[in-house]
């Protein structure tokens, strides 16, 4: 019997072992689940981080294209604007040219005309002075009496001669 008592305390001793193992497995049990629970949780949070990051990732992927669009096209129009500054460049430079060589073609011409007024006064002063002089020579004639109507006439046809020459000129 005294075995049986001590097999009997020494089962009750197991159970008992047993029975501390178990609140302790228990334990465990419920912090893993605990953890299992809060594990979760950031795995939620996680898992709505990543799509809002994805979706936020795909909104700058299409607004990086929309940039590249819109730096194409800036450059596109920085090298038209570049190209239409050289051109009208080139045409401001063939026209200032072309204005240029008006200017001094006109200017020889006013030069020519110049020269040939100049020339054409000289003319007129001196056949105004020739007409003078047959003029002062005519009266001298007729002062003296001498007869020269047929040279008279000659005079007065150099005159008229002279004159409308003069007239002409002018």
């Amino acid at each position: 019997m005294n075995k049986q008592v001590e097999n009997t305390i020494k089962q009750h001793a197991d159970l008992e072992e047993l029975g501390n193992h178990y609140k302790e497995a228990l334990q465990q049990i419920s912090d893993l689940k605990e953890t299992l629970n809060v594990t979760n949780a950031k795995l939620d949070m996680q898992s709505k981080l990543e799509v809002q990051l994805r979706k936020e990732v795909s909104k700058m992927r299409e607004q990086s294209v929309i940039d590249q669009k819109l730096l194409r096209a800036r450059s596109e129009l920085i090298a038209t604007l570049q190209k239409n500054g050289q051109d009208s460049s080139t045409k401001l430079d063939q026209m200032y040219y072309q204005v240029n060589n008006q200017l001094m073609s006109k200017e020889e011409g006013f030069q020519s005309l110049y020269r040939t007024l100049t020339h054409k006064q000289i003319e007129v002063r001196r056949q105004g002075h020739i007409i003078k002089l047959l003029k002062e020579q005519n009266s001298r004639v007729s002062l003296l009496g001498r007869s020269g109507d047929e040279r008279n006439a000659t005079m007065e046809e150099e005159i008229i001669n002279l004159k409308t020459t003069i007239r002409d000129y002018a």
